[in-house]
């Protein structure tokens, strides 16, 4: 055929062999030089499978791109959350920056007081040794994770519950209970209308 409607085919497919049989049909279908639709609500299998991804919204398309281009410049608060971990904390645009409970970052584009959604990536998370002005975190946890180390970070001085995640190669010394100075990768930092 020349094209190709695929809904949900691997849904039934227990986890195990789920990959082995996505990675065979991708090759097949290429091979063949068949264009191929996929329907999935799975952004990794999306993401393994697509040459470009279609993100729907309220049913129209909010976002149709690369893999690689839904991660590094996400059209909306859903697609950043749905391609790669996100942490969404709300916040209010102060001139050039929004204020958040774990710190400032940039926000252009919005006017003064407006209320915007700002989604941090645990990997655009970087820490340093307290002394730094930014030093207000306390590491409440550490996982590891295979590759990397989970690190939970509380603020205790904003009053903040939830942690602030990041994800680091080596633990570098890091340890629960260790305060740290907290940076945030501009450009791994999304922000968005509330």
């Amino acid at each position: 055929p020349a094209a190709m409607l695929l809904d949900e085919p691997f849904a039934s497919v227990d986890v195990t062999r789920r990959r082995a049989l996505r990675e065979e049909a991708r090759r097949a279908l290429k091979r063949a030089g068949v264009v191929t639709l996929v329907v999935t609500h799975d952004p990794v299998e999306a993401m393994e499978i697509g040459d470009r991804i279609a993100v729907m919204e309220g049913g129209r398309i909010a976002q149709c791109a690369t893999p690689d281009e839904l991660y590094v410049q996400p059209a909306s608060a859903l697609v950043a959350s749905l391609f790669g971990e996100a942490q969404r904390f709300p916040a209010i645009v102060d001139g050039e920056t929004a204020m958040t409970a774990y710190g400032s970052v940039r926000a252009d584009g919005f006017a003064h007081g407006t209320h915007v959604e700002v989604i941090v990536r645990p990997e655009a998370v970087t820490l340093a040794p307290a002394g730094a002005r930014e030093s207000n975190f306390r590491i409440a946890d550490i996982r590891f994770l295979g590759r990397d180390w989970l690190i939970l970070l509380a603020n205790e001085a904003s009053g903040t519950l939830e942690p602030l995640r990041a994800r680091v190669p080596a633990l570098d010394g890091l340890a629960v209970d260790a305060s740290v100075a907290v940076r945030f990768d501009p450009e791994a930092i999304f922000v968005f209308p509330a």
